[in-house]
């Protein structure tokens, strides 16, 4: 695995997932939201946006990755160059650590390309260091 050092776009990628995060963070007796990510797209534009918890039915929540996705392809982009997700478990702390991706979620951001993974508070990895076999369709 090829690890590289975060450069300033990245760690700016991270402050705007913690930005969505403190912005968005909720808790109640049906829905939480704890994860912000960010993405940068093939345009250099970034797009955020936070977890959606759903206790009362698990299949309707929905990962900050994919969410950050759904926002990206909603606007017309195809293509990710780089990607981070931050948790931010509880709410009277601004403590913070990197969530490195799901199974589920590398395999929906491998539709979108090879992209840079934040993986730690200092390293990066490309998704195919992640994800190395993923199921393609024929």
């Amino acid at each position: 695995m090829r690890f590289c050092r975060l450069t300033k776009e990245d760690k700016a990628l991270i402050e705007t997932a913690l930005e969505m995060i403190k912005k968005n963070r909720i808790e109640t007796k049906s829905i939480s939201a704890s994860v912000g990510a960010a993405l940068i797209a093939g345009s250099g534009k970034v797009y955020a946006a936070t977890n959606i918890k759903n206790y009362g039915s698990a299949p309707t929540s929905i990962d900050a990755e994919v969410a950050a996705i759904a926002c990206m392809f909603a606007s017309g982009e195809r293509k990710i160059k780089t990607i981070v997700a931050v948790h931010m478990p509880d709410r009277q702390s601004d403590a913070w650590h990197i969530f490195q991706p799901c199974g589920a979620c590398r395999h929906v951001i491998m539709q979108f390309g090879n992209p840079w993974v934040i993986i730690s508070k200092t390293k990066k990895v490309r998704l195919s260091d992640l994800y190395p076999m993923p199921v393609k369709p024929r």
